[in-house]
């Protein structure tokens, strides 16, 4: 599906396509919209007093794109002049990518793998999933309540603040090595006395964070091998 407006709004309620989906226009105004293969929605502006869709990305639905990141594109890439407004945008299958002029306000973010976000106002946000990493950055404040990735996390408000409840990045976990001479070592005292610690450090961590910042940047802790 490919649907172009190059002096005008493309406006519609229900958009399906089984494969790539394709919306471009000056401001883009959708009940919803669903592909099976990447998704690209465009508003190229510009804004217009005479014209509340101009610039904008307007979705009363959902933005759903079920197909993978190619050589070339996210799963799902939405881009506006101005503001982008939608409340649920999900890559089931693969990434993520937002860049708006002005603010992106979205409660509910998942992606198979990545999610980027460049926002030149401010960013809003209730939830946000990913698989692996996860950047955000907004010329004004980031808020929002839960960030959760697999990967490595990054916030940055170049402007202003940012305000959250939760932010969890993932671990990487190492392959465990055997100490060598590891018949005689396992046998002494001083090995059976390292081991339970040594174990402990193989459980899983998180890195949990409540903050009011500036900029917020997690990786994925490698936990030291035994």
């Amino acid at each position: 599906m490919s649907v172009t407006s190059t002096a005008g709004d493309v406006t519609g309620t229900t958009a399906n396509a089984g494969g790539t989906a394709a919306i471009t226009g000056v401001g883009v105004s959708l009940g919803s919209l669903t592909a099976g293969g990447t998704a690209l929605i465009q508003a190229v502006g510009p804004t217009a007093t005479t014209d509340p869709v101009a610039g904008e990305v307007k979705v009363a639905q959902f933005v759903r794109g079920t197909g993978a990141d190619t050589t070339t594109a996210p799963a799902v890439t939405i881009k506006a002049y101005d503001a982008i407004t939608l409340p649920i945008v999900t890559a089931s299958a693969g990434s993520i990518s937002l860049m708006a002029g002005g603010n992106i306000a979205i409660p509910t973010l998942t992606a198979f793998t990545n999610i980027t976000s460049t926002a030149g106002g401010t960013t809003t946000l209730t939830t946000a999933t990913s698989g692996q990493n996860m950047s955000f950055t907004s010329g004004r404040a980031v808020l929002f309540t839960t960030l959760t990735s697999g990967g490595a996390m990054s916030v940055t408000s170049v402007g202003g603040t940012i305000i959250g409840a939760t932010a969890t990045a993932g671990v990487l976990q190492p392959r465990p090595r055997i100490p060598p001479s590891a018949a005689s070592v396992s046998n002494s005292p001083t090995w059976r006395r390292r081991a339970p610690a040594a174990l402990q450090r193989l459980v899983p961590r998180q890195s949990r964070i409540r903050l009011r910042a500036t900029s917020l940047s997690l990786s994925p802790s490698r936990v030291p091998a035994v």
